[in-house]
């Protein structure tokens, strides 16, 4: 059964992590991810991502947007552990990602060695 659990930063920033079955395919959950953003928001740009977290070989987009006249970069990366599949979203203003996305690496990087 799928959870999830979220924080979000005083600039309205998110970071988000969902929790599926070993047998969710990645590459899956962050075209639906991208999906999801591109009927949220019109002219989505976005750059598929693969990048090494800790150990673990990830799949992801990164996009940028327009939302209330503010460019907003969002980020949804995937990856399989021993025990599940994990999604991993995070999203801020632009000036706020800048700031916030060494952070959001750092959760992002902490969640998969505690799942290591």
């Amino acid at each position: 059964m799928p959870f999830d659990v979220s924080v979000q930063t005083p600039g309205g920033g998110f970071w988000s992590v969902h929790v599926y079955e070993k047998s969710t395919e990645p590459e899956e959950l962050v075209s639906e991810a991208l999906r999801t953003m591109q009927k949220e928001y019109e002219d989505v740009e976005s750059e598929l991502i693969r990048e090494v977290v800790g150990d673990t070989e990830t799949v992801g987009y990164e996009m940028n947007f327009y939302c209330l006249d503010l460019i907003c970069t969002a980020r949804a990366i995937a990856f399989r552990t021993a025990d599940r599949t994990l999604l991993v979203l995070y999203q801020a203003e632009s000036r706020e990602f800048d700031e916030m996305g060494k952070v959001f690496q750092a959760m992002t990087f902490s969640l998969e060695r505690q799942e290591a």
